[in-house]
């Protein structure tokens, strides 16, 4: 993830619940005066019947697995989703929407332009698969690259990266 998103410090999978369902820690950099943040989340992943996937995820409260850690505001993930669905074999519609509580008084500035960073990922995810389909992986199984280098669902099972 640190490749792609320039917010992000240090993460790592906290609990296997299902085969698309996970919970995971990911702590983000501060800036400037502002304190790192971090974050425990369960997520899952649908595979709809033309395709499309869906991604979704909230906070958890925090617990002995992953406790507070001093100089780190752990904030609250609402809601993030992320809908792909393939065009062609080469172009997607992406729909990305999340709402967090960062905590604690930020300036406005600090939150501006923490949303236009995360948003703008989804961009350099794309031009990262474009130049390197190599690293087209995931942590639930859906993606598999055909001899038509088109994507199509599976069932295989593959670690996160």
């Amino acid at each position: 993830r640190k490749e792609w998103d320039n917010m992000f410090d240090t993460g790592h999978l906290c609990e296997i619940i299902t085969q698309r369902c996970n919970i995971s820690y990911a702590k983000f950099k501060g800036a400037l005066l502002v304190a790192p943040r971090d974050m425990v989340v369960i997520g899952t992943t649908e595979i709809l019947p033309d395709g499309a996937i869906f991604t979704y995820g909230t906070s958890v409260p925090s617990n002995e697995k992953v406790p507070i850690v001093d100089g780190v505001v752990r904030a609250t993930l609402i809601f993030s989703s992320l809908y792909v669905r393939p065009i062609t074999p080469r172009s997607c519609f992406v729909v990305n929407a999340a709402c967090a509580d960062p905590k604690g008084a930020l300036p406005a500035m600090i939150v501006n332009a923490s949303n236009e960073s995360q948003s703008l990922c989804i961009a350099t995810v794309r031009d990262m698969m474009l130049d390197r389909p190599e690293l087209i992986r995931s942590s639930v199984p859906f993606l598999e690259q055909n001899k038509n280098d088109r994507f199509v669902a599976c069932r295989k099972t593959k670690a996160a990266v």
